[in-house]
């Protein structure tokens, strides 16, 4: 009746959340019970059989023990186990924003250093990039969009990134091929979309700038940027004399996640004669 009352919470599998971890002890003892008496039956007599898997499965376990704890091998991961390491980027970032920027590479650093994970590493510095990015320092920005895409070459939102600096740099081919990365890992993103459709665009691609920002509709209604892209390449069509389109070099960054994206650079004026 115990084992009943407590399964609904408990599991024989571990999960993510360590706040509910300490149930698997509970609901292993039946398991665990299980298998002590089924070994026994097999082993019998066999005391020396007996004896040599009991040393083994202790090893087994002692190993099993070591690595499920590795968070604990050091003191920052005493001190920032499991997902609080997501408490120390967000205190760097703070030491960012506050022009702390030494501290605050320092704090990234050791992060990035303690993660195991490819994913988390890449997240990091796709985060730090977003800071130089937000500071003008896009040399910076572009060698963390780098590293984030070494960790992990699937993080859409890093080639997005990537992409809209390579842009910035009159790299449109190195731009549209990152851009095509992004949106191929992530075929919902609109940034990406936009970006390579306004790149398509000033490159003189309007079939394929056209179809994306039709995309994008189709995805977000409500979005102006594309609309007004699409009345821009009407009026151009209409036009008989029609000026060039030119990227809007002013990196941005979406609220949120931290996508880049371009714009396509207002219309010049016309001077009087």
């Amino acid at each position: 009746a115990f084992f009943l009352v407590l399964a609904p919470t408990s599991s024989v599998v571990a999960t993510s959340d360590v706040l509910q971890e300490h149930r698997i002890y509970l609901s292993l003892a039946s398991v665990v019970s299980a298998v002590v008496v089924v070994a026994d039956r097999l082993v019998g007599e066999r005391r020396r059989l007996g004896a040599l898997l009991l040393a083994l499965t202790t090893l087994a376990l002692i190993a099993r023990t070591h690595a499920r704890n590795a968070d604990y091998h050091t003191e920052f991961g005493m001190v920032y186990p499991g997902d609080m390491r997501q408490a120390l980027t967000i205190v760097a970032r703070h030491e960012f924003g506050q022009g702390n920027v030494h501290h605050a590479l320092e704090l990234f650093d050791q992060a990035i250093a303690e993660l195991r994970d490819d994913n988390a590493r890449a997240e990091a510095h796709f985060d730090l990039a977003n800071l130089f990015a937000q500071r003008g320092s896009l040399g910076e920005a572009h060698h963390h969009y780098l590293r984030a895409i070494g960790a992990n070459p699937a993080l859409a939102a890093a080639h997005n990134n990537l992409a809209v600096l390579l842009a910035v740099e009159g790299d449109l081919a190195g731009a549209a091929h990152h851009l095509e990365e992004a949106i191929a890992y992530n075929p919902r993103h609109f940034w990406a979309m936009i970006t390579l459709a306004n790149v398509h665009a000033v490159s003189g691609r309007e079939a394929e700038a056209i179809a994306l920002y039709e995309r994008v509709l189709d995805l977000i209604p409500q979005l102006e940027a594309p609309r007004k892209a699409l009345e821009r390449l009407a009026e151009r069509r209409s036009s008989a004399d029609p000026p060039p389109l030119e990227l809007d070099t002013t990196v941005r960054l979406a609220p949120g996640y931290g996508d880049a994206f371009l714009l396509l650079a207002p219309r010049r004026a016309v001077s009087q004669p």
